[in-house]
């Protein structure tokens, strides 16, 4: 079914995106975003420890989520950033260079959230510098120059 993003609300399709300059309340703790966001996507006060506490352990987040945004490492923030990207298990999900700033180990979790919602029928589109991410992630890979294609495929064709 093809849905018009600007109209995709109406059509009953929930976006999550994860813009690539995280925009997070410094002041606020990870529970408290994720809280938030919840309640913007209409779930209920009983649900919310519940999405917020398994977005928190897929995304292992746990030894910061008690404390303020601003105490956070940069990888640590995209965590946060994707996770309230997913809340409310998003029928499209838009990410603009998930992993940057991540150590190796914290990427290798985060690929493994996102190929989970892609395997359970999330739309999963992503922007990234990363050939290692786009092996991980995708099945099919635009090249883009100065805004125009260049190449669209797989994976294994756009290393030929």
């Amino acid at each position: 079914k093809e849905v018009d993003l600007s109209s995709a609300g109406k059509a009953g399709v929930l976006i999550g995106y994860c813009p690539q300059q995280d925009a997070l309340d410094e002041l606020l703790t990870g529970w408290e975003h994720l809280h938030y966001y919840c309640s913007l996507r209409g779930i209920t006060k009983q649900c919310i420890p519940e999405v917020a506490g398994d977005l928190v352990r897929r995304l292992h987040l746990e030894a910061h989520v008690e404390k303020p945004v601003a105490t956070y490492s940069g990888g640590t923030k995209r965590k946060l950033s994707t996770a309230l990207a997913l809340v409310g298990k998003p029928d499209i999900l838009l990410l603009d260079e998930p992993s940057s700033g991540m150590d190796p180990c914290s990427k290798r979790y985060l690929w493994q959230t996102i190929m989970k919602e892609a395997q359970e029928g999330c739309a999963v589109v992503l922007t990234s510098h990363s050939m290692e991410e786009c092996e991980a992630l995708c099945t099919r890979l635009a090249i883009m120059v100065n805004g125009c294609f260049q190449c669209l495929g797989s994976p294994q064709h756009i290393r030929n």
